[in-house]
């Protein structure tokens, strides 16, 4: 889900919910929901975040979300 790559992209970074909400111009409990997956993020806020923790929209996608690599026949 989305929301544990949040949260696991805002711990590799060493950034609290306080401070990625302040980033953002949210409050904290904002942070948590999208986290616990209780607020649906847009995708204007996915970017957003991504940009606030430095990293692209790519890498906040789920793994099942992301395209397979393409296989070449030899």
């Amino acid at each position: 889900m989305i929301s544990s790559k949040i949260r696991t992209m805002r711990r590799q970074k060493e950034v609290t919910q306080r401070q990625l909400a302040a980033k953002l111009g949210v409050k904290q409990p904002t942070v948590s929901g999208w986290e616990k997956g209780e607020i649906r993020l847009s995708i204007d806020r996915l970017y957003q975040i991504a940009h606030a923790l430095n990293v692209t929209p790519g890498e906040l996608l789920p793994d099942e979300l992301l395209p397979e690599e393409p296989t070449h026949a030899q």
